[in-house]
């Protein structure tokens, strides 16, 4: 029996954890710096870019407890994408255009995740930089200061304990934080 119960426990903690990152993830995503500073266009592209970003550095630092909870990273992702199709209802796309819709955006998050995961291993000067410009994400001129900002995240991101990283606590600390 007590297995069971740890079974529900650890899915009512799951739960709570991704709505936690994915409540994180929107509003970093959202935080008005990046768009106030013309670094990144403020359209539903610029914002499902910016999601992709913030998404990547979050899985990047889940990967080192994945080994106490291996769906919390397959469940934040999923949730990412129940809010990209919840986004589109909202904005008025009928469900014939959905599934095209959310495909095209699926394309694009995940090759641009997958080139910013590669940069970030890669640690070569000016990748991450090039990464941002290559994709339309951003600019040259303004690549550096998004990688700076991007950077920030990942810095606070760091300094979260893995406890804090399995139960979603976390607070927002981007570089407007510390601007105001």
């Amino acid at each position: 029996m007590v297995g069971r119960f740890d079974w529900f426990e650890n899915r009512r903690r799951r739960k709570g954890a991704v709505e936690g990152w994915r409540q994180f993830i929107m509003r970093t995503a959202r935080d008005p710096h990046p768009y106030a500073e013309g670094w990144v266009n403020d359209t539903m592209e610029g914002r499902s870019q910016m999601v992709a970003l913030v998404t990547t550095i979050i899985l990047r630092r889940l990967r080192a407890v994945i080994a106490r909870d291996a769906k919390l990273s397959r469940t934040l992702y999923h949730a990412v994408f129940k809010s990209f199709d919840a986004a589109l209802r909202e904005e008025g796309v009928g469900d014939a255009s959905i599934a095209r819709r959310m495909r095209k955006i699926g394309e694009e998050f995940v090759g641009l995740a997958r080139a910013f995961d590669g940069a970030l291993d890669n640690a070569a000067p000016g990748e991450v930089e090039d990464v941002l410009a290559r994709n339309g994400v951003c600019s040259a001129p303004h690549s550096a200061p998004l990688a700076a900002w991007l950077s920030d995240l990942q810095s606070h991101l760091a300094e979260l304990s893995e406890d804090d990283l399995i139960h979603g606590r976390v607070t927002p600390k981007t570089r407007s934080d510390a601007l105001r």
